[in-house]
């Protein structure tokens, strides 16, 4: 083996101890591993720090969101710089190899594009209740992004979306003026866009919990209740609902294809610490009791 060959597989090791560590410490956690990268913008007039603003506010929501495992960036500018990318590589996912996604530790890349920031301001007239014409000053303020999700273990970006958030402040109210400024109507669509992350993540990425058991249930209405491998360490709360899934799995042509149906609904009842919480049945009882008896996948989904 010659030095070229030698240090090209150090640098295989090297990936590969990567991937381990970061595969070690999602099945510890339990949690989706996502890599966000950098957000750009294709649009003139928006600089970098407003583009980090939305990154943050998006990296925020899946922090809140309690079941997600975020890669550290330093971790990825190690193994970028490894495997010698050029830097405008970095953010274009087409461009990622298969061992390169791999090389990440990510279940998901987050890829966003700040399309729009806009903050603009007005002297609207108004009237009063005595029936004066009068001047407010009126700020508005509206933030675009449009996010794609790359799936790292099939190479596809299936998730796309464009939030938007937008607020304010200022103007005029049942013929009185109110005090407003650029930095209110700002604050207020940050936090709007942030309020529309927070959904968006819900409906992306719905998180999967495992029935544990059926603690009560009869003849006549099967499952009563039941205790779920999910708590307040996973962003569940006390009255939240889950529908209960039921897969399968066929060979069509020697492809397997995967069919999910519903089998039943579940409210949390109480939250049993961070890992568990006790959920009552609110439909299919009796198919969760057959589906979980025989040892079907079943499992509890957070609803879309």
């Amino acid at each position: 083996m010659n030095l070229k060959q030698k240090i090209t597989m150090l640098k295989k090791f090297k990936i590969i101890a990567c991937m381990l560590s970061f595969s070690m410490l999602n099945a510890q956690d339990g949690k989706t591993s996502i890599a966000i990268l950098e957000f750009t913008s294709s649009s003139p007039g928006i600089y970098s720090q407003q583009t980090q603003t939305i990154e943050e506010a998006t990296t925020q929501g899946f922090i809140r969101a309690k079941r997600f495992l975020l890669v550290d960036r330093s971790k990825m500018d190690a193994i970028n710089k490894e495997r010698n990318l050029q830097k405008s590589e970095e953010f274009i996912m087409s461009n990622f190899t298969v061992e390169q996604r791999a090389a990440v530790g990510a279940q998901f890349f987050v890829q966003g594009n700040v399309t729009n920031w806009s903050e603009t301001s007005q002297n609207v007239k108004f009237t009063t209740s005595k029936g004066e014409v009068k001047y407010s000053m009126r700020y508005d303020a509206t933030l675009s992004v449009s996010i794609r999700v790359l799936d790292v273990s099939t190479g596809v970006a299936d998730i796309a979306t464009t939030l938007t958030g937008s607020s304010m402040s200022g103007g005029f109210f049942l013929g009185m003026p109110q005090k407003g400024s650029a930095a209110d109507a700002l604050s207020g669509a940050i936090n709007n866009l942030t309020a529309e992350v927070d959904k968006w993540i819900g409906k992306a990425f719905p998180a999967q919990f495992t029935i544990v058991e059926i603690t009560k249930s009869s003849d006549s209405k099967g499952a009563i209740e039941v205790l779920v491998a999910g708590g307040s360490g996973t962003g569940l709360v006390k009255g939240e609902k889950l529908v209960v899934m039921y897969e399968t799995v066929f060979d069509v042509g020697g492809v397997e294809k995967k069919r999910v149906q519903e089998v039943g609904r579940l409210k949390i009842k109480s939250l049993d610490g961070e890992d568990f919480s006790v959920c009552k049945v609110i439909k299919g009882g009796p198919g969760i009791l057959q589906k979980i008896n025989v040892k079907d996948k079943v499992y509890a989904q957070t609803i879309k």
